[in-house]
């Protein structure tokens, strides 16, 4: 069960960076 929750938990965390690297990606955008 632990390890389970720790596999989902690292999931959500790649999802989430993932979800930043692109926002910050349209920042840039923005600004040239």
């Amino acid at each position: 069960m632990n390890a389970y929750l720790c596999k989902k938990m690292s999931k959500q965390r790649l999802s989430v960076h993932a979800d930043l690297s692109i926002i910050k990606s349209h920042l840039r955008k923005d600004e040239k």
